[in-house]
Parts: structure tokens; C-alpha cells; sequence
């Protein structure tokens, strides 16, 4: 399969192509900032390097926001443009669910050895929407075999246009994450939440403390148990791929236990530590088994690929992939 990916809502402009998964070619454009003029240059420029023709590509997929107000249109209406033309599937994706690919990507190494000892782990984006407001989310990450038994629905989160807590929905899956062989599955669990920079804090401590120890409580039992998270030897790889025993009071003495035997690692990424970047020291030093994962500032289209592919490997329905407004947008006129 062969799939066109267009993320322009951000200054950061990227176009990638995969073909049956893997990324072959990537074009980014973080410094002119004209989308406009430029995108259909690095569109032909990405389809130049993976030697296709744009006739030769079977999906399509654009990230549809919360982002620049006009960089996203153009990304939108350009993907549309072609998915017209060619009769092809596209798929929109918001900005939340690719940055926590992102930071599930950047993350792989922790992720794995988390996961094979069966600890959980949450990932939390979060965007500045300017206003002195955050859009953020939470997402679980769970071997493939183990989806139907990792969360567990909860009435207490969530706000927005989607409300009624963690969820256990198809719908709300976004991606598989190949590590070593092995397949885990990203989905989203919570609503997504807009909020103000002053309530952050109280909101996202109570998430955390309140709400995600109930979704982990049936993660943990569907994956086997509990005992990884005792002070026993266990086996680490070194770079070279050697194995050697050490102790996991090595990496979890710095963690804050408010989950008891049940507490999971979040990582935490997005644009929103270039303004609010002592808002989150503050939430990490509440919490301290969050960490804060500060290369996934931007959102890369090879993150869209991995979605579409998801999806189409699916048969989901692609929808019409229109702008995210994070508030209500009134029409010039109205």
C-alpha cells in the first residue's frame, strides 16, 4: 500500500510517502513558512525520492488540527484535492493522537521494557491553543494481544465535544507500534480536554491520581499480574544487545508511588513546553513517574502514514477530513 501523508499545522511543514509500512521518503520544511507556496514543490519533491508517481498512491492522510489556522487548510484542502481526483481514501487525524504516536515512536526503548514487565504506560500530549488555554489527552499503549483487556470504561474524564471518560472504543485506536518484533497498540482513553493554564495543574493532578489507576487496575490483571513492580533483579539489553541483571530501584527510585503497586509511566510531550514549560516541571514534580519528552515539539507526517495504515489495514471508513476548532469558530459575517 501506498500512502501520501501532508502535515502543515505547524510552522513545520513535513510530506512523507510509505509503501507497505515502511517510510521511504520524508521532505520537512521547518524554515520558510510558506505552506502555500511550497507545498506542492515538496509534495513532488517526496514523490521524486520514493520513485512513484502521484497516479501510484492508494491512501492519503492530513493532520486536520488544532494547528495554524491557515497552514492546516492548506495541508486539508490539498489532500482532498488529490483524494478527489484519484478516487482514493483520506484520513484526518488530530493533532493529539499523532503527537502521542510521536512520543510512543521517540519512546520506543522505554516503552518495550516497560510493557514486557507488564507496567503500564500512559502517554500525554499536550498543545498551547493560545488564549492561556492547553488541549491535552491520555493514552494507553498495550501488547497487541492484550487490547481487550486494558481499559476499562470510566464515567469521570473527559470534556469537549466527546464526554464520559476513558473509553474502550475501536473508533479511539490510532495506531500499531512495531518494537522488536513485536506489535503494541496505541489508543486514546480520554476525552479531549481544552482547558485554562491556571486549572491545568488541579485538572491533569486529578486525572492522573483519581482516574488512570481505575484503567490501569484492568490493564495490570489482563496482563498477568503485578509483580514486576517489586524491587526484583530482572534482565535489561544493553546497546550492544547484551543482557545483564540489575535492579529496578536503578530506574524507579525517582518515582513518586501514588498508584501504590499500580503506577504507570506517562510520558508527556507537545508544543506546549516552548510557553508553559515551568506549568509542566510543576505537574512532574507533583507527579514524578511523569516524564517529559521534549524532541516531540512538532508533528511529523510519517506519523499520519502510520495511522492511515492502521486504519485502512482496517477497513475504516475515512470520513471527510475537515479543520479541528477547539472552540466555537464563527464564520466571517455571522
Amino acid at each position: 500500500m501506498n500512502i501520501l501523508g501532508i502535515d502543515s499545522s505547524t510552522k513545520k511543514m513535513t510530506v512523507a510517502v510509505s509503501i507497505d509500512g515502511r517510510l521511504v521518503s520524508e521532505v520537512p520544511d521547518l524554515t520558510s513558512r510558506r505552506h502555500m507556496i511550497n507545498i506542492i514543490r515538496n509534495l513532488n519533491l517526496t514523490l521524486k525520492r520514493a520513485c512513484i508517481k502521484i497516479d501510484d498512491i492508494d491512501c492519503f492522510g492530513v493532520n486536520v488540527g488544532p494547528g495554524d489556522f491557515t497552514g492546516t487548510r492548506i495541508g486539508i484542502s490539498v489532500i482532498k484535492t488529490f483524494a478527489m481526483i484519484r478516487k482514493r481514501p483520506a484520513y484526518g487525524f488530530n493533532s493529539l493522537d499523532l503527537y502521542a504516536l510521536g512520543l510512543a515512536c521517540l519512546n520506543k526503548g522505554l516503552l518495550y521494557r516497560s510493557l514486557i514487565r507488564k507496567r503500564p504506560v500512559v502517554l500525554m500530549p499536550c498543545l498551547d491553543v493560545k488564549r492561556q488555554e492547553l488541549y491535552f489527552s491520555f493514552y494507553g499503549v498495550s501488547r497487541v494481544q492484550e487490547k481487550n483487556a486494558c481499559f476499562k470504561e470510566n464515567t469521570g474524564v473527559g470534556s469537549g465535544s466527546e464526554k464520559g471518560g476513558f473509553i474502550n472504543n475501536a473508533d479511539y485506536e490510532v495506531a500499531i507500534i512495531n518494537i522488536r518484533g513485536k506489535g503494541f497498540l496505541l489508543r486514546r482513553i480520554c476525552g479531549y480536554i481544552l482547558i485554562g493554564k491556571d486549572d491545568f495543574l488541579n485538572r491533569a493532578c486529578s486525572i492522573i491520581k483519581n482516574e488512570i489507576p481505575d484503567a490501569m487496575d484492568v490493564m495490570v490483571a489482563g496482563a498477568g499480574g503485578d509483580s514486576f513492580y517489586g524491587f526484583e533483579s530482572y534482565e535489561k539489553e544493553d546497546k550492544a544487545g547484551n543482557v545483564s541483571g540489575i535492579r529496578a530501584e536503578e530506574e524507579q527510585s525517582h518515582i513518586f508511588n501514588t498508584f501504590g503497586v499500580r503506577e504507570p509511566v506517562i510520558i508527556s510531550g507537545g508544543n506546549c513546553f516552548l510557553e508553559y514549560g515551568s506549568l509542566m516541571e510543576s505537574l512532574s514534580s507533583v507527579y514524578r513517574g511523569l516524564l517529559m519528552e521534549k524532541r516531540c515539539i512538532y508533528p511529523e507526517a510519517r506519523y499520519i502514514n502510520m495511522g492511515v495504515s492502521f486504519r485502512a489495514g482496517k477497513n475504516m471508513v475515512p470520513g471527510n477530513p475537515v479543520p479541528v476548532y477547539v472552540r466555537e469558530f464563527v464564520p466571517f459575517g455571522k
